[in-house]
């Protein structure tokens, strides 16, 4: 399992997305351009290194 942590500038909120798919990495990206701290969990760790190096 692989944890990837996204930050923003601000960090107003935090979230923590499971799953780094389409639909996971798309929810991760979209949180962290509104301002918040973002962490994600996949149990595939080529699924994050390839939707975020």
């Amino acid at each position: 399992m692989k944890r990837t942590f996204f930050n923003s500038k601000s960090k107003d909120k935090q979230y923590l997305v499971i799953g780094c798919g389409r639909f996971g990495s798309s929810v991760a990206k979209k949180m962290c351009q509104l301002g918040n701290e973002v962490m994600v969990i996949d149990k595939d760790e080529d699924s994050i290194n390839q939707n975020h190096p």
